[in-house]
């Protein structure tokens, strides 16, 4: 082979590889903790609460300090494919937006783009459905159908093309009682929601307002927040330095360093718990590899399920249990095996789906279904193969108005589908009361308007997996 050739493949390949090590855990949690600082800058700056998207944007904000989430998607942005997703409705960010007159909405993206689809379209498009809804098409302005997208970011046509279905969307929600015209009209003051975008400067200007500009006489600001500026990962070096001013460590900068965190997390590394490590005096990053870094985060994690397990004898607080309305059906999320004695609760029924731990109970007190099944794809296929058998054995519960506690890995997924086959097929929509008599007709469209009415209550998102498998038996 050339020399030549030869030559170039060995600079590719250590290129290649200075990349994926500029890419370590430690690189990627000191870039969050630059981010955070332009992100509690644009906070300062707006005076608005932070509320993270789902997934990613939850490494960039601590805890303590969001109000609420949002689970924007960048798929429902995506050309062609642009949606006003009736699974992901947000609706519960409403009340935070009137009272605040706005909030700021962080998220961030590696595709080497300057603003991620889910702020630069997903978002737009739900504001201008909302709006759309709430005031019909805007007076002298009717061809824009309430869409504002950030200049420079998406093109002419795709703008046209996504006005058109603005319209539609709408149509959709109100079709489907999820979003009503009066209700809306209330809750923000008949003002529409407008947003607004700020990112980072690569060259590390900070051009933000200097004071808040209060309120928003016009509208109510939804301020999309990229939290990564945009840059090619290798590149640029930042130093940590002693009380003394004395640089003890190095690290290059990660674009969006959170995004698609299973890849390099580790199993328990979560966002909660890395704040939790910012937190600690004991913990310095800068003195820790990647390996020693994991290791210290596992123990963090098992100290926190004994604790969480041990110091709470509220199986409410201790599950995270919403219930559904006046519904007697509880669910909730499980992180340890967990024995019902050890708690007050008048469950006569307890489901549980996962795979690491499990639900038990002293004979008699209370039935109880262990599944082990995990919140995946292979998990959603194993609850439809066996929702005949679960049902079989929970009918005679749910038509007596028994108290049913359902619980799953992450609280949102599995557990939710099982509370959907149940809401379907034995309540009343309208009422949320038990029918004397089984639904033996369901449609896809009334799953859809359960799950909002779960949304009401609390914020889940249960895959698409999970939720072709409750349409499969139910029809």
């Amino acid at each position: 082979m050339d020399r030549a050739i030869l030559d170039e493949l060995n600079i590719n390949n250590i290129t290649k590889q200075l990349r994926s090590s500029s890419r370590s855990v430690k690189n990627r949690l000191q870039s969050i903790l630059k981010d955070y600082e332009w992100i509690a800058a644009v906070q300062t700056a707006y005076d608005r609460p932070l509320v993270p998207n789902e997934r990613c944007g939850l490494w960039y904000v601590p805890p303590a300090q969001r109000l609420e989430t949002s689970y924007f998607k960048s798929t429902d942005g995506h050309t062609n494919e642009w949606d006003f997703s009736l699974r992901r409705l947000n609706l519960h960010l409403l009340p935070l937006i009137a009272s605040h007159n706005g909030i700021i909405l962080v998220d961030s993206t590696r595709r080497g783009k300057r603003i991620p689809d889910a702020l630069s379209k997903t978002v737009p498009i739900w504001c201008a459905v909302i709006n759309y809804v709430m005031m019909g098409p805007p007076e002298g302005e009717s061809h824009t159908n309430w869409l504002h997208c950030p200049p420079g970011q998406v093109s002419k046509s795709e703008y046209t093309q996504i006005i058109s279905r603005i319209p539609q969307f709408a149509q959709r929600a109100t079709a489907m009682g999820i979003l009503k015209p009066q209700q809306l009209a209330e809750m923000l003051s008949r003002r529409p929601l407008r947003p607004l975008w700020v990112f980072p400067d690569p060259k590390n200007a900070i051009n933000l307002p200097e004071t808040p500009p209060g309120v928003f006489d016009d509208f109510h600001p939804v301020i999309c927040c990229t939290a990564s500026k945009m840059c090619q990962d290798g590149i640029e070096m930042n130093y940590a330095y002693d009380k003394a001013g004395r640089a003890i460590d190095s690290w290059y900068y990660v674009q969006g360093a959170a995004d698609d965190h299973e890849l390099w997390a580790g199993k328990h590394l979560s966002p909660p718990l890395f704040w939790q490590v910012v937190a600690d005096a004991n913990f310095d990053i800068n003195t820790l590899n990647d390996a020693e870094f994991l290791l210290n985060i596992e123990q963090l994690h098992s100290t926190n399920i004994s604790q969480a397990t041990t110091n709470s004898d509220d199986l409410t607080q201790a599950l995270g249990i919403l219930r559904v309305g006046d519904t007697c059906l509880d669910f909730g999320l499980i992180l340890a095996n967990l024995r019902l004695e050890a708690y007050q609760h008048s469950y006569k029924v307890a489901v549980c789906f996962s795979e690491n731990f499990a639900i038990e109970s002293a004979a008699g007190r209370c039935k109880v279904l262990n599944y082990p099944f995990q919140s995946s794809k292979k998990g959603s296929k194993q609850f439809r193969q066996e929702l005949p058998q679960i049902m079989a054995q929970l009918e005679s519960e749910v038509l007596a108005n028994a108290s049913i506690l359902i619980v799953c890995d992450t609280g949102k997924d599995l557990s939710v589908g099982m509370v959907l086959v149940i809401l379907c097929q034995y309540y009343n929509l309208d009422t949320v009361t038990l029918n004397k008599t089984k639904n033996e007709v369901v449609s896809k469209e009334y799953v859809k308007k359960w799950l909002a009415r779960i949304l009401e209550y609390k914020k889940v998102n249960p895959s698409r997996a999970t939720l072709l498998s409750v349409n499969s038996y139910l029809m």
